[in-house]
């Protein structure tokens, strides 16, 4: 099975993703620019940018699927527009520089896929020094969110039984194990069963095209406004496509193809208003993700559960 086409059904059935970028390509992208598209993929955002009048598309992807998207670009009449170029879009040279560049390269959580280093590169190289950038700008937020599902899940599985094992206390080696299966972070639809506890905090923050690199390492403090158990830290992203079109994971706005994710408190805790939920949050490259609980959150932590305070992935 390839996974990069059941890929590309989940971005085809996203309407609300496909909407926004069709509008900020319309906005950004004129009659006669030439355009560079870094990560093709089946070539939906070249096609975009040819119908909306560009000379030349110039749409890269490393992937075997250029033939895929030469096919569908002759099915709509748009292939004299578009030159498809195989490769990585860090290693190939265009016999011009491009008025926009355009991308999709967001993973689950934005940065997994390095939107940041690519479209940095591909400004630098392949365009020139005014061009339009399409998205522009991806903010990085973290709130308090009680979600009980995946508590009871995690309770379930790795309930109350390990406190005897053999007449053995091993409810360490249980901390140990729920930490281990909800790291790096868990995907989840936010729903009215979940309830967010504060307001969403900004813990990152990237020009795209401008920053050189997607790699930090934060302490936030997230404000607790409504009295729970605090499951974990709800991560979302908004990416700035265009001046007037923003596209974003946050619960409240129309669902995407990229849900939510939580990074786990594990154990939960006891949080009332007034509160502050103090996470360290970073960003890796290849290492991924970390994620620590800096400080507990309140008195009223679990006392039935004892171990790490926190989860993490990468260094």
């Amino acid at each position: 099975m390839d996974v990069m086409l059941r890929e590309f059904g989940r971005y085809v059935d996203d309407h609300n993703r496909t909407d926004a970028f069709a509008r900020a390509i319309a906005e950004i992208v004129r009659p006669d620019d030439v355009v560079v598209d870094v990560g093709t993929g089946f070539g939906l955002l070249a096609l975009l940018a040819a119908r909306q009048g560009a000379a030349r598309v110039y749409a890269i992807e490393q992937g075997p699927y250029l033939e895929l998207a030469r096919a569908i670009a002759q099915d709509n009449g748009l292939a004299n527009r578009i030159v498809w170029v195989p490769g990585n879009s860090a290693s190939v040279v265009i016999p011009e520089q491009a008025d926009v560049v355009i991308s999709e390269t967001l993973g689950q959580l934005a940065l997994e896929e390095y939107t940041v280093e690519y479209l940095f590169d591909a400004r630098q190289r392949l365009a020139k020094p005014d061009s339009r950038m399409l998205p522009q700008e991806l903010r990085l937020s973290l709130q308090p969110v009680e979600v009980t599902s995946l508590r009871s899940h995690w309770q379930t599985t790795y309930g109350p039984a390990w406190t005897d094992v053999a007449g053995f206390d091993l409810r360490r080696l249980r901390q140990a194990v729920l930490a281990n299966e909800a790291l790096p972070y868990v995907v989840h639809d936010i729903t009215e069963r979940d309830r967010l506890l504060g307001p969403g905090v900004e813990v990152a923050r990237f020009r795209l095209g401008v920053d050189t690199s997607s790699r930090f390492l934060r302490k936030v403090s997230c404000p607790v406004e409504t009295a729970g158990m605090v499951d974990g830290l709800l991560a979302t992203f908004d990416v700035e496509l265009s001046p007037s079109v923003t596209l974003s994971t946050h619960p409240s706005a129309p669902r995407t193809h990229w849900r939510q994710v939580v990074f786990p408190i594990v154990p939960a805790r006891l949080v009332s208003p007034g509160d502050v939920v103090d996470f360290e949050l970073g960003f890796h490259g290849n290492a991924g993700w970390s994620s620590v609980l800096a400080q507990p959150t309140s008195t009223g932590a679990d006392p039935g559960t004892r171990g790490a305070e926190g989860s993490g992935s990468g260094a």
